[in-house]
């Protein structure tokens, strides 16, 4: 049995032979409401270089899981469909050192999530579209270099029904009246940036769409940030039920949060989410048009937990921005590098600036005002770039902080300052009623203890009051909390009864002079050796949620 799937070492073969500069691509769904229309139109014209010293000695391939291939045309001379199509690969031959190749041929509708899925609401009629392609099916489309190293520029062209709601990664360009049908018109949307395949999009149907403005903070001090058009789409029968007002204040936040996290203004032309049905995954990131699953949005009444669930996939796919999008591996043997940091990104957005990114207000409206006193932005320091927390990981910490907060690592301490009240978090004091609480997040250097008592530099180790963790040393002859063991009271915190090292165990913080640590805390402790003395050192930090 054949298999036409693309292994790493054709990828890297492929890779090191071309570089493609762009496709034009046309999809017709003027018929995509008729459910007996199994397939539809496409033409797909790209263009590439080939970078060996002899192109007309290279052979390569393009991927296309067709219904069908009409005409195929290389640097003007056609190739016979029935000896260049074997499987989804067309093999092309005779190249050049520029090439423009252009196929026409039909594609078919998908029920799977795979491709450009066709969904008939049964409740009403209407049809909606979309598609999925991570990690290979963007060929069920459109002919395609499939593998995510060879980034094009892609210029989208889609002919539906006038009144459809139709939206792809970058704004529509211009719209054509189709000059036979009055119903119909061709959408030509903008040029992307260079993108990977699996991760261009298209949206088609009789979408329920509602538009606002990211309007970024004054605080938000990047080069290049600017206002984005942002707009939700759902299913015209889950309309009442989309929190457009919570979901753009969310997407605001996080938006001010990334800029000046990553010190790069966002990079990409709108950022639309589109809740989709009959989603085969939790969610996308497309640049410019994110999908999701339109379980996110709760008929029923989403929970807090719901909502902050919600929230998690959202800040997931937003990080994806920067890191997956703008910056992508190069094989998917890599995919996890891109996951994993969009998944701590994820937990730890909506966690730490938890007054105002997590999401606040479920009434549908389609206005978000910019960052105001009442909605508070959540977003890291200037100092938050220049020193990142991963810069200096600790080796071997294995126990893991509550409530989703950060990972401490034995080189940076993350501190938290609330806007609405002076007080630390867990103090007694209190805050100033009525105030926003926007946690903003520094990291500052870990300091080793130069002995003697508690207090400021002078050997606790700990930071000073609003500080996220309250960190404690003791010597290698200490004792680590176990369950249940208060710390003694005497010098720097030190607790009384051995236990095992690298591991997490309740434990009473001290609460003694101004090293106070917030209230419901957690015992983190650690060992490992270092280089000169491979002694052990064990560091307390207490970790809480928002109080």
């Amino acid at each position: 049995m054949r298999n036409d799937n693309l292994t790493a070492e054709e990828a890297r073969d492929r890779s090191a032979l071309l570089r493609v500069g762009s496709y034009d691509v046309h999809v017709d769904l003027t018929h995509a409401a008729d459910p007996e229309r199994l397939a539809y139109p496409v033409r797909a014209a790209v263009r590439f270089e080939v970078l060996a010293a002899d192109p007309a000695a290279q052979t390569t391939f393009i991927e296309y899981l067709h219904h069908s291939v009409e005409a195929i045309t290389l640097n003007g001379r056609r190739l016979d469909p029935r000896t260049a199509v074997v499987g989804s690969r067309i093999t092309l031959t005779g190249l050049e050192r520029s090439n423009e190749l252009v196929v026409h041929g039909f594609s078919l509708y998908s029920r799977s999530g795979e491709g450009l899925h066709r969904f008939l609401d049964p409740e009403d009629g209407r049809t909606y579209l979309y598609t999925q392609y991570e990690p290979a099916d963007c060929r069920r489309v459109f002919p395609t270099f499939e593998q995510p190293d060879l980034k094009a520029s892609f210029r989208f062209a889609v002919t539906a029904p006038r009144d459809w709601v139709v939206a792809s990664n970058t704004p529509v360009e211009r719209e054509e009246q189709d000059p036979v049908d009055e119903s119909v018109s061709k959408r030509i949307f903008a040029p992307t940036q260079r993108i990977s395949t699996y991760i261009t999009t298209l949206l088609a149907g009789q979408y329920h769409a509602v538009s606002s403005m990211y309007q970024p903070s004054a605080d938000t001090a990047v080069d290049g940030v600017e206002p984005k058009p942002m707009t939700l789409y759902c299913r015209q029968a889950l309309a009442a039920h989309l929190p457009a007002r919570e979901l753009f204040e969310l997407v605001g936040a996080g938006l001010d949060f990334f800029q000046v996290l990553f010190d790069l203004a966002y990079p990409f032309p709108q950022y639309d989410q589109a809740f989709v049905p009959e989603y085969n995954l939790g969610a996308m990131e497309n640049p410019g048009l994110v999908t999701f699953t339109e379980n996110y949005l709760h008929p029923g009444g989403a929970t807090e937990a719901q909502r902050e669930a919600r929230a998690n996939v959202i800040m997931h796919e937003m990080s994806h921005m920067w890191f997956g999008d703008l910056v992508t591996m190069s094989w998917w043997s890599d995919l996890w590098l891109k996951e994993s940091f969009a998944e701590f990104m994820g937990a730890w957005v909506p966690s730490a600036p938890a007054a105002s990114i997590r999401p606040g207000s479920a009434s549908p409206t389609g206005a978000r005002p910019g960052p105001t006193a009442k909605t508070p932005t959540p977003r890291p320091t200037r100092s938050s770039r220049t020193s990142p927390m991963w810069r200096r990981p600790n080796r071997t910490s294995t126990a893991s902080p509550t409530r989703r907060a950060p990972r401490c690592s034995s080189s940076w301490w993350p501190t938290w300052a609330s806007s609405g009240s002076s007080a630390p978090p867990g103090s007694t004091s209190a805050a100033t009623p009525g105030a926003p609480r926007a946690w903003r997040i520094s990291w500052r250097p870990w300091r080793s203890p130069a002995g003697g008592t508690s207090g400021p530099g002078r050997g606790s180790g700990c930071r000073p009051p609003g500080s996220r963790c309250c960190a404690r040393t003791a010597p290698a002859s200490s004792r680590s909390c176990p369950r249940g063991s208060p710390p003694s009271s005497a010098g720097p915190t030190r607790c009384t009864r051995a236990s095992s090292t690298r591991s997490t165990a309740p434990c009473a913080c001290a609460r003694t002079g101004p090293w106070r640590c917030p209230r419901a805390a957690r015992v983190w402790t650690w060992s490992f050796r270092t280089p000169s003395t491979r002694r052990s050192r064990r560091d307390c930090c207490c970790l809480t949620g928002r109080t």
